[in-house]
């Protein structure tokens, strides 16, 4: 068959319309399909060829007729065309009724008998016939004329399509109804007449009216159409994995939120969800949907655009990790105020916990213990098996990115987010696929278009993320966390069902969040295609609502079946969850994923002598009553921030001053909070040229003490209860000592480099 200019069309996993883009030649063209309904081939055969299955293309005896018919009117009323020939004359192009295109047409409707089947001849011509004004085919007609699918036709419909290539020009809204309407009905009647329509169905057809109006056919899916189109060039008919029940479903939701979100000025958004046990795309929606208003930038595709991951890869972090035995889910992280380099990393919340254990660090989405956590894994490693899991978006050295990777300093798709979060849920479940067969794999890719599925890989256990710490990293990512306020909103009882993470990005352009359970992957970014930030736009309060409710459409329970037999026990002390330290009074068995865990043994357990009313510490020297007691206390800057959260926490109790001792060393009573060592400070020239000065901080277990500032060997001063300490540094390296009266001191070398002022009067 002759190629002609087709419409691009997609639909769903049923074979349902998802929507459809003009041909280059601006015709509703579809490709021809395999489905013809059985009502339009009775209409269109006893219309326009009653022996079809008996002649090999050209009928003589209508030709004949025909011929006959033309001459008693002196004109040509009747062509005699087989539904070959008409078929013929549409792939030749032909205007004109001339002798020549009539022998050519004949010619032609032979050779289609010769090569093609009777049924591809009827395919073919109900996708080519003309049916008025820009529509092409049986297809395109239903969509625009009735806003339906083919399968739903009825017999006037069937009729009112049969007829129409006759004459497409009488289907105009307002010209040619009645005679139109005419020739419908009397190929009811003929059909009734010859026994093929019952008369109460003869009733209810003539009963229709001729459509009044055009529907647009779907054009939501302009960006899924152009996706395709990349992925398979050249093709115009699209049978994607998509589930339109479920999408309709999803839209009445996007569309509430999205009509919400514009009142802020924010645009755009994207969601996609995925079939975990197949990595199939049930959900596609690149961008917001029209709500009465124009979306900006409403044909960016928001499910490829590279946006900053904001929090979004910390749970990663966290399960890799886990996986190399530097935390569980019950490790203390420390959350204080901390500089690397001239990185200073904050927590949304601009303030701080102290410590915190890494199942909530995770939970309330914590940046300074993501930031210390990634330090210590190694930022080359952790950047390197991002890039592995099957993110590309990376395309620079994992310096260019540095510690601020975890916080959002990459760009990633939601497409490639989904990718990877439902490949490790897939590793988790496929390992208990086969009880009898354990087994490690992963999915690369997902499946959009149906029978293009994601390539599924066997691995060795060294080579894959383990499903342990995939199990454990679902569980820490799975409920309500209170700080949040999401019972406030009325979506603690979703977000206790499902593993979830949210995400926002600096200067709030970007609000993500992910959702997770054994059956599906669900994402959804938020957020303006222009790059545009709003305040507000915070994932836990504009994607989280919106994701929960989505869920709740899916009824998503995650339910992990945990690897047993892959798990070690690890006895570590209760409080602390590192490992054993002898004056530990408690402890408790965990589960790990190595047989020795590289965390650290608990330093925070410790054994003071304490004067007999227990209040304060003393030395044996001047209190031969004293009694050996252990405490749980923190380093002092953790303490400090934690002390304010934890109102039970008592730490070590202070010195009683009249008993102390010169041989006293201290034990970490005195901490640097800024500068810590290494740090690298710009010092910005301000508007008056005068060099800006440098604010020194330090923390001391016990708050009534004072403290001595010293830099470079010089005596800065003293500060009580607030310390800090201004000074005026110059470029170069230097060394900061703080003390105390007893000789504990602290000490921090820091180099300070002079900076161009940002802004200047003119």
């Amino acid at each position: 068959m002759k190629k002609a200019n087709l419409s691009t069309v997609a639909y769903d996993a049923k074979g349902r319309l998802l929507g459809a883009r003009i041909s280059n030649d601006g015709q509703w063209r579809f490709p021809h399909s395999n489905f013809l309904p059985q009502k339009y081939l009775t209409c269109l055969l006893h219309y326009e060829d009653r022996r079809f299955y008996f002649h090999p293309g050209v009928d003589p005896l209508s030709l004949l007729r025909a011929a006959l018919m033309n001459l008693r009117a002196g004109k040509i009323v009747s062509g005699g065309s087989t539904i070959d020939m008409q078929l013929a004359r549409i792939l030749c192009g032909h205007k004109g009724r001339t002798v020549w295109n009539k022998l050519v047409e004949c010619w032609y409707a032979v050779g289609l008998e010769l090569r093609f089947s009777k049924r591809t001849i009827l395919e073919h011509y109900a996708a080519s016939a003309p049916l008025g004004g820009n529509v092409v085919g049986l297809e395109a007609a239903m969509w625009r004329y009735f806003s339906k699918d083919k399968r739903d036709l009825t017999w006037a419909e069937a009729a009112l399509l049969a007829v129409l290539p006759n004459q497409p020009s009488f289907m105009h809204l307002k010209r040619n109804n009645s005679r139109l309407l005419a020739k419908r009905n009397r190929l009811l009647h003929s059909l009734h007449q010859d026994g093929k329509i019952p008369a109460d169905q003869l009733t209810l057809a003539l009963d229709e009216p001729l459509p009044d109006q055009l529907f647009d056919i779907p054009s939501e899916t302009s960006a899924l159409l152009a996706h395709l189109s990349a992925l398979n060039p050249g093709q115009h008919q699209f049978y994607t994995t998509i589930d339109r029940d479920i999408q309709e479903k999803f839209m009445l939701s996007i569309k509430a939120h999205a009509s919400q979100l514009r009142a802020n000025e924010i645009h755009n958004l994207s969601v996609l969800a995925i079939d975990n046990r197949n990595g199939t795309v049930l959900v596609y929606v690149p961008n917001a949907p029209e709500t009465g208003l124009s979306v900006e930038a409403r044909f960016v595709n928001n499910l490829l655009s590279k946006r900053s991951s904001g929090s979004i890869l910390k749970p990663l972090l966290y399960l890799m990790a886990i996986e190399r035995g530097i935390i569980h889910p019950g490790s203390i992280l420390a959350d204080i105020p901390t500089t690397i380099g001239d990185f200073s990393p904050e927590n949304f919340s601009r303030d701080f916990h102290g410590a915190v254990r890494a199942k909530a660090a995770l939970q309330l989405s914590l940046n300074i213990p993501a930031v210390r956590l990634l330090q210590e894994y190694g930022l080359e490693l952790f950047y390197s098996q991002l890039k592995e899991l099957g993110f590309t978006s990376f395309n620079r050295p994992a310096s260019h990115y540095g510690l601020s990777l975890i916080l959002g300093g990459g760009e990633v798709s939601a497409w490639e987010l989904a990718s990877v979060y439902s490949d490790l849920v897939f590793r988790l479940e496929q390992y208990h696929a086969q009880p009898d067969v354990r087994k490690w794999q992963r999915r690369t890719g997902l499946q959009l278009i149906a029978g293009a599925g994601p390539v599924q890989q066997t691995m060795k256990p060294e080579e894959s993320l383990h499903p342990g710490a995939i199990y454990q990293v679902m569980e820490m990512m799975k409920g309500n966390v209170p700080d949040l306020g999401l019972s406030d909103i009325g979506f603690s009882r979703v977000a206790g069902n499902i593993s979830w993470k949210t995400g926002t990005s600096f200067g709030f352009k970007d609000a993500w969040c992910v959702g997770l359970s054994p059956e599906y992957t669900l994402v959804v970014w938020m957020g303006n295609s222009t790059g545009k930030g709003r305040p507000g736009l915070i994932g836990v309060y504009t994607a989280a609502p919106l994701l929960f409710e989505l869920a709740s459409i899916l009824d998503m329970r995650a339910s992990w079946n945990p690897p047993v037999d892959l798990f070690r026990e690890v006895t570590v002390c209760s409080k602390s969850g590192n490992r054993v330290n002898p004056l530990c009074p408690e402890l408790d068995t965990i589960l790990t994923v190595l047989d020795h865990p590289l965390f650290s043994q608990c330093e925070y357990h410790q054994e003071a002598l304490v004067d007999p009313s227990g209040q304060f510490r003393v030395q044996l020297q001047c209190e031969p009553n004293g009694l050996q007691k252990v405490y749980f206390a923190f380093p002092p800057v953790m303490e400090f921030y934690y002390r304010k959260r934890d109102l039970q926490y008592t730490g070590l109790p202070p010195y009683r001053l009249d008993c102390l001792s010169e041989a006293y060393t201290g034990q970490r009573e005195v901490e640097i909070v800024y500068p810590q060592p290494g740090t690298r400070i710009y010092l910005p020239i301000g508007f008056e040229l005068r060099q800006s000065q440098v604010v020194f901080r330090a923390m001391h277990r016990d708050p009534a003490i004072s403290l001595f500032w010293f830099v470079d060997g010089q005596f800065l001063g003293t500060t009580s209860e607030i310390h800090q300490r201004s000074y005026l540094a110059s470029p170069g390296k230097h060394r900061l000592q703080v003390r105390d009266a007893y000789g504990n001191s602290a000490t921090a070398t820091f180099e300070c480099a002079q900076s161009e002022p940002s802004d200047k009067r003119g």
